[in-house]
């Protein structure tokens, strides 16, 4: 048995020990490499075994693991890590947080008997998801996979997700069976039909908190509906996982008339009132407007008098609000699809309210399960408590054409979805959304976007255009969002003959990586030679010095067009850093003594920001300038009074005076809640209309696509963006002209060559 605050390998803290036994115990635990980050940990017990047959047991276990870490499925919790330790091995997980079902159970208010059982709309949705957990189950073959189904081993998480935690691989069962409760074990050949007796035990368990007998009479917590389900389920007498499921689903109008009592009834989460913002964040849309305006009015008759002007002013301010709240979220309509207010009752699908995070999870759930109405409900939702999530955005519009007959192109999305470059990502996904809303919504062909999140990484990048290229659906590609994952898929994306779109690469390299690469951007060489020229004829200097990251073909490609576009000026340093460099002080402080009029800082935001701080913080007063890179909301956020001067290049300004600009800001702030677009939404806007237009000249197959991308500009006519002209060589580069920007007083604004002479 481990100690509290006994650590891992390094890494892992033990917290606190949450169940023991004779050949495993369960922990939770601290990630001391992710400060704040929990996770459980599964310790396995060595068996008392000859010395020659630990290393057997080890390999099986290794192995066992391997099968674990495949299974992708939202009912089960991630495995994260596996280790061995002092003979006994380890596994590493999600830490899920919820309530087990057991809880649910007991803490529910309806009762009978002393035992608490759920309403049965609830108990359907969960039943629901363990019906689809078996049919992930049975199409990806994971044999001898035993899952120990008990009330204590299921979780129901903060968003109404079903979790099993307690599951593994075998090779025979390893537990006895019991009459309620047992371990369902999947192995070759195995009878589905024994998934419909689980299921129908589970959903009486559910519906009467008491065993299934054996005998099945009719409760009266159980309506002749559900009762129908059980007995089918007990008796084996579906056919099919389609007509199970069809079943489950609960009329609207019977739904509808329980969501105002849905608030107090088994909350798995409750605003804390202590906690105002919290407690804001956490209120939903009320379902019927006319109630809560009624309700409001009762209450201020109870504390202001209605004749007084204060009150009239209350009252009429609570009206806005709610109306304002209303209309900002059905906002969003999709062509025709423009749903009446009691639509907003399938968002509760059943459960009682959802922490606002939580939406998206829980849509995405039923999006991947192909059940879109729902996923609408829940991603309108998201977008009202977040109306500049663009990823939410392009899901639902996904889910409308979807349901829609007609055509249909798929189109790969490859960018950061997580990590340190997450803002890239949702920028370019903001862009798509508002491209998404305009294509979409004529008669003709519409894209669904698939998204992958290549979390700025050149090998997932890799594994990425991989998956694109062997789906056949998939007519092209938008991405990748930095010039070393762009470069290492390119080659793959060509061989695979898959048109792919970079909206905001700009190394001059990745055009020579085959005929099916196109970018939408400048690139860095002609991105050096303007901020030469600004540097000469608009900044007047002569004495340069640079610093790049070796490692970073954008980086060093930057560093070296400047250097070969200014013959003018005298390098007097040229310093260079790579990702293993934890320390750079020594280099500034060269560049520092070195005394140049102007420092070149070829370099992405992060690296960019903890130059420039440590250029001023040591008293260099001369002019930084850069690359598109930094052209970014954390360069004013994190940069602040370092930043002030900066000079950079960009893609796209907002306060260009441009009509077409000027219409495309307007309908971003009118979809995204009211932001400005920056460069990234602006280039991805574009290359996705660009790409629509493309697929207008003629059949969409990846051919053809790429031919028709190739003949813009040429016998298609130039593409007229936002951004810009944009037209292809044939190399597939457009000759865009470079925005000039400087940060003054925290904004970005357009630089002006006079302001500086």
């Amino acid at each position: 048995m481990l100690k509290k605050a006994e650590i891992l390998i390094n890494r892992y803290q033990i917290l606190d020990t949450i169940k023991i036994g004779s050949k495993r115990a369960v922990y939770q635990a601290i990630d001391l490499h992710l400060p704040g980050k929990i996770w459980i940990i599964k310790e396995f017990i060595s068996p008392s075994i000859k010395t020659e047959d630990k290393n057997k047991f080890y390999k099986e276990a290794q192995n066992n693991a391997g099968i674990i870490s495949q299974i992708d499925y939202i009912s089960f919790p991630k495995l994260i890590d596996f280790f061995m330790l002092n003979e006994n091995y380890y596994l590493v997980f999600d830490y899920i947080q919820g309530k087990t079902l057991r809880e649910l159970m007991n803490t529910s208010t309806l009762e009978k008997k002393g035992k608490g059982f759920l309403n049965e709309d609830r108990a359907r949705e969960l039943i629901y998801q363990m019906a689809n957990t078996s049919i992930y189950i049975q199409k990806n073959s994971i044999y001898n996979l035993f899952i120990e189904i008990k009330p204590e081993n299921i979780i129901i998480d903060t968003g109404s997700i079903l979790k099993f935690i307690d599951f593994g691989i075998t090779e025979e069962l390893p537990y006895n069976i019991n009459k309620l409760y047992y371990t369902k074990f999947f192995e070759k050949g195995y009878n589905i039909e024994d998934d419909f007796i689980t299921i129908g035990i589970m959903f009486y368990f559910m519906l009467t908190g008491t065993k299934y007998s054996g005998v099945l009479e009719h409760e009266e917590t159980i309506s002749r509906e559900s009762n129908n389900i059980i007995s089918k389920c007990l008796n084996k007498k579906y056919s099919s996982w389609e007509v199970l499921l069809e079943d489950l689903k609960v009329n609207k109008d019977k739904e509808e008339k329980k969501i105002s009592n849905q608030v107090n009834t088994d909350d798995l989460l409750k605003p804390d009132n202590s906690n105002k913002e919290t407690y804001k964040e956490e209120i939903s849309l009320p379902i019927n407007t006319e109630d809560t305006i009624k309700n409001s009015r009762s209450i201020e008759k109870d504390t202001i008098s209605l004749k007084s002007p204060l009150s009239t002013l209350l009252l009429f301010t609570i009206v806005i609000v709610i109306l304002a709240g209303i209309i900002r979220l059905f906002s969003y309509s999709h062509t025709e699809h423009i749903e009446s207010i009691e639509d907003i009752s399938e968002t509760s699908l059943f459960l009682s309210p959802i922490k606002p995070e939580e939406f998206k999870n829980r849509a995405c759930y039923y999006y991947n399960l192909g059940d879109y109405s729902r996923a609408i409900s829940l991603f309108k939702r998201q977008i009202f408590n977040y109306p500049s999530d663009g990823e939410a955005h392009i899901y639902i519009s996904n889910s409308y054409v979807l349901q829609e007959k007609g055509e249909k192109i798929y189109i790969g999305l490859a960018i950061p979805v997580s990590g340190e470059d997450i803002q890239v990502g949702q920028a370019i996904m903001q862009g798509i959304a508002l491209a998404l809303r305009e294509i979409n919504s004529q008669e003709e062909k519409k894209f669904v976007i698939i998204i992958k999140d290549d979390k700025s990484d050149p090998d997932k990048a890799r594994e990425i255009a991989i998956e694109f290229v062997k789906d056949d659906k998939i007519s092209a590609v938008i991405g990748h969002s930095k010039s070393n994952t762009t470069m290492a898929a390119a080659k793959i994306y060509n061989e695979g003959r898959l048109p792919v779109i970079s909206p905001v690469s700009t190394n001059p390299d990745i055009s020579q990586k085959g005929a099916y690469i196109f970018k939408t951007c400048g690139n860095d060489i002609t991105q050096g030679e303007i901020l030469s020229k600004i540097a000469k004829k608009a900044l007047k200097v002569k004495y340069v010095a640079t610093i790049s990251n070796l490692q970073e073909p954008y980086s060093s490609g930057l560093s070296s067009s400047f250097k070969s576009s200014s013959p003018y000026f005298t390098f007097v340093c040229e310093e260079h850093y790579t990702n293993e460099d934890k320390d750079i002080n020594e280099k500034i402080l060269n560049l520092i003594k070195k005394s140049p009029d102007l420092v070149f800082v070829a370099s992405y935001d992060i690296e960019a920001l903890h130059i420039i701080k440590q250029l001023r913080e040591k008293g260099y007063h001369g002019y930084i300038i850069g690359g598109d890179a930094l052209y970014t909301q954390k360069m004013i956020n994190s940069g602040g009074k370092y930043a002030n001067g900066l000079i950079c290049t960009t893609f796209f300004h907002p306060d260009i005076s441009n009509p077409e600009v000027i219409k495309f800001v307007k309908a971003f702030r009118k979809l995204l809640g009211g932001g400005t677009p920056n460069p990234l939404a602006a280039q991805a806007y574009d290359s996705t209309k660009l790409l629509f237009y493309a697929t207008l000249q003629g059949p969409t197959d990846r051919k053809n696509l790429r031919n028709n991308l190739s003949l813009i500009g040429n016998k298609l006519k130039t593409f007229k963006g936002v951004t810009g002209e944009i037209s292809f060589d044939k190399y597939g580069n457009t000759k865009k002209e470079w925005v000039i920007v400087k940060i003054e007083n925290g904004k970005f604004i357009p630089f002006e060559e006079k302001s500086e002479q």
